[in-house]
């Protein structure tokens, strides 16, 4: 049996990514780690870039394609004002660093559950300073697995 947050490896076919990530298709378990074994993945911490929301956002408007290079799958540094702070339909905490009076585009950050509290201490207005994973754009610039930065 399965314990929450155990890592497991699932293989299957990718069919496209959408509004929640990859879609997989045909997925089967193919490897479950232990508590006993050492995971050879070591979470990174320093991050590879450094860079503003205003900046993280005019990247993607002037070319996705590019910026996508720079920033997918590499942890960043965002300093931003917050514009909307609110949960996802998962649980997560979410701050969202928006670049017009409607939140509809700007910089997504959602962060890990074990960073409620400190989220649940932002305010709007604030400028704070997160680290997170880029994971490119859909309608907003997403950030994952993002943490507070001290």
């Amino acid at each position: 049996e399965l314990a929450k947050d155990q890592r497991v490896t699932v293989q299957g076919m990718c069919t496209g990514s959408g509004l929640f990530g990859p879609s997989i298709r045909d997925a089967f378990l193919f490897d479950v780690v232990t508590a006993s074994e050492p995971t050879s993945e070591l979470i990174p911490t320093t991050p590879e870039i450094v860079v503003t929301a205003v900046t993280l956002y005019s990247d993607y408007q002037v070319n996705s394609v590019a910026a996508d290079l720079k920033y997918k799958r590499r942890l960043v540094e965002v300093t931003g004002a917050v514009t909307k702070i609110e949960v996802d339909i998962l649980g997560n905490p979410t701050v969202m660093f928006g670049m017009n009076s409607n939140n509809m585009s700007g910089v997504l950050a959602t962060f890990k559950k074990s960073e409620l509290n400190n989220v649940a201490n932002i305010s709007l207005g604030q400028t704070i300073t997160i680290i997170g994973t880029g994971n490119g754009k859909v309608m907003r610039i997403l950030l994952e697995d993002c943490y507070m930065k001290n």
